[in-house]
């Protein structure tokens, strides 16, 4: 199956981060899993699209 890598520009405007807030959180293992491409940095669509789905929903924002 091919599928599409996305660039880190794209994956954070999807999340509604800036680039240094994603490649902080890649450093610190929390952000969506990714590859690496000679020096390159790139994303699974399918692995994004997991990382979205296991954050928590809440219903207020008095929640933590």
């Amino acid at each position: 199956m091919n599928e599409r890598l996305l660039r880190e520009r794209e994956v954070f405007e999807r999340l509604n981060i800036g680039v240094s807030t994603g490649q902080q959180y890649r450093l610190k293992g929390l952000g969506p899993k990714f590859v690496k491409i000679g020096r390159s940095v790139r994303y699974r669509e399918s692995d994004v699209q997991a990382y979205i789905d296991g954050l928590k929903a809440h219903q207020s924002t008095s929640e933590e």
